[in-house]
C-alpha cells in the first residue's frame, strides 16, 4: 500500500509539549510505538533520500520505506507477522510485497540491509477535519527529545494549523528532522 504524507514538524521543549497538550484535545492516554530502523552499511538508502523502518505497535508490525518527493513523502506499507520481524533483526531479510518492490526499484537488494537501532515513541494524537495533530516524546540513544508534527495527505489546513500552534507556544527555533536522521545523527 503507498500513501502520501504532508507534515509539517518542529522540536519542541518539554513545557511547550505539556503546554500543546493541555491547549488542544489530546486523548488521555497516549500510544507507544517503537521504529526499529535498517539501512546498508554504505547508506545507500540515505544517499537516495529515502528510510526503511518496522513500526510495532501492540504486537502488531508494519514495514514502511519513505522516499522524499519535492513536496511530500512517499510510504510504501506492509504488514509482517511477528516472526518475519525477528528475523529482519536478526538481519534474515526477506522482502514482502509493496515494500519489497520500491526497495528493488531503488536498487536496495535484501542482503545488503542490517538492523541499526530503535527509537520509542510515546505518541498523542487526534484527527480533526482530515489533519493529524500529533505530540511525540521520542526515546532513543540514551536521549529524550519531544515533537510536534501535523499531518495531511493532501495539501490543505496543516500549514496554516502549524504555524497557529507554534506561534501560540511561542516556538521560534523551528527544526523539522525527521525521527530517523535524528536517531541515525545520535548513534554517529
Amino acid at each position: 500500500m503507498e500513501e502520501i504524507e504532508i507534515e509539517y514538524k518542529t522540536l519542541l521543549t518539554k513545557e511547550q509539549f505539556s503546554d500543546i497538550l493541555h491547549r488542544y484535545p489530546f486523548p488521555k492516554e497516549p500510544v507507544v510505538q517503537t521504529n526499529h530502523y535498517f539501512e546498508t552499511k554504505n547508506f545507500a538508502l540515505k544517499q537516495k533520500a529515502a528510510a526503511l523502518r518496522i513500526r510495532e505497535i501492540a504486537g502488531k508490525y508494519v514495514i514502511t520505506l519513505k522516499e522524499a518527493k519535492t513536496d511530500h513523502v512517499l510510504e510504501t506499507h506492509d504488514t509482517i507477522d511477528k516472526e518475519t520481524f525477528i528475523a529482519w533483526k536478526n538481519d534474515q531479510i526477506t522482502f514482502a510485497n509493496a515494500s519489497g518492490d520500491a526497495l528493488k526499484r531503488l536498487g536496495i537488494k535484501a542482503e545488503e540491509l542490517r538492523y541499526v537501532g530503535s527509537l520509542t515513541t510515546t505518541r498523542y494524537s487526534f484527527t480533526k477535519a482530515d489533519v493529524t495533530y500529533c505530540l511525540d516524546k521520542s526515546t532513543y540513544a540514551n536521549q529524550v527529545d519531544y515533537e510536534l508534527e501535523i499531518e495531511e495527505a493532501s495539501p490543505g489546513e496543516a500549514k496554516s494549523i502549524f504555524d497557529k500552534i507554534v506561534t501560540q507556544s511561542k516556538v521560534t527555533n523551528i527544526v523539522s528532522e525527521t525521527k530517523i536522521a535524528r536517531f541515525f545523527k545520535a548513534i554517529e
